[in-house]
């Protein structure tokens, strides 16, 4: 994640992200504690690969690492083409 943030915002972007990570865990907490209570398991494991599937899907739509660009770059050009790019999308 960090390497496609711009550099001015990426510490405010990065703790924001650990917050949503928290508020994360205790919505699961929560959602577990009212599926349980009235109802099945298996509502809850439902409810909860949800955010699987979102991910699943638009993990597809992710731009390859920076890193994986330029180790895997068919020539020079490219590869200077490559650490341009991400130079100029980084500042």
């Amino acid at each position: 994640l960090a390497e496609f943030l711009p550099t001015k915002d990426r510490g405010k972007i990065l703790m924001l992200a650990g917050i949503f990570w928290s508020i994360g865990l205790m919505f699961s907490v929560s959602l577990a504690w009212i599926c349980l209570t009235y109802f099945d398991w298996r509502v809850y494991i439902k409810t909860t690969t949800i955010p699987l599937w979102f991910g699943a899907i638009g993990g597809l739509f992710i731009d390859e690492s920076p890193h994986y660009l330029i180790t895997k770059a068919a020539s020079y050009d490219q590869h200077d083409e490559n650490i341009k790019y991400y130079y100029d999308k980084c500042k």
